[in-house]
């Protein structure tokens, strides 16, 4: 089994769409039959615990490397329920981009890193921008649906809408009676998104969204 056969694997996992994908390097435990005939099998392997796999025949160290960040890869962004859609939609749209952004990870402190939510949707904000700046509108939505700063650069392009605007910009979900929500749109792809924010229901997260005539609660 190869490196290049897992990834593919894991593009092809990430199109199913499951709801989880766990991916971790086997452990020799004491009195397996991989711990026994690792000699044998060619399978060199830590003498600490937990004993994960170092090297194999067939996947080298530095693609074992390749594999732990390819498993936080999946954890931050697959495994993450707010940012599946999107990111699966990118991986499944976009040839090689799983593996580019594997590449550039693993040349980086990513592995050794905690990220909070913010800093990892940064993170892959940053490398689109860097390489795939044509799903960038994507990342920006789901940016704003998943309550994060407005003050942040993916949404700087995300206006707020005041009741002065009214009669240049018409606001499809403005409640006259509601003196709580405020407003922001984003234009993309020949739309208009709106987001309506309550800030006695949540300060951070629009309530509402709609794009053109289709209203929907987030």
């Amino acid at each position: 089994y190869t490196f290049n056969r897992l990834v593919d694997d894991v593009n092809r996992m990430i199109e199913i769409a499951p709801h989880e994908i766990q991916l971790e390097l086997l452990k020799l435990l004491p009195g397996t039959y991989f711990r026994n005939c690792s000699n044998m099998l060619g399978i060199k392997f830590s003498p600490q615990p937990p004993y994960e796999v170092l090297e194999t025949k067939s996947i080298s160290y530095k693609e074992l490397y390749k594999c732990k960040v390819l498993s936080k890869i999946i954890e931050y962004w697959y495994n993450e329920p707010q940012w599946r859609d999107t990111f699966k939609a990118i991986v499944t749209t976009t040839n090689n981009f799983l593996e580019e952004l594997l590449n550039e990870l693993s040349a980086t402190q990513f592995l050794e890193t905690l990220h909070s939510f913010e800093s990892k949707s940064l993170l892959l904000y940053d490398f689109c921008k860097r390489f795939y700046p044509h799903h960038l509108n994507l990342l920006t939505l789901n940016w704003v649906k998943c309550g994060l700063s407005l003050k942040k650069e993916p949404a700087q392009n995300v206006m707020h809408w005041n009741i002065k605007d009214k009669d240049q910009i018409f606001n499809p979900i403005f409640e006259e009676l509601e003196r709580n929500n405020s407003y922001y749109y984003f234009d993309c792809d020949g739309y208009r998104y709106w987001f309506t924010y309550n800030k006695c229901i949540d300060r951070n997260r629009p309530i509402r969204s709609c794009r053109e005539e289709n209203y929907k609660k987030l």
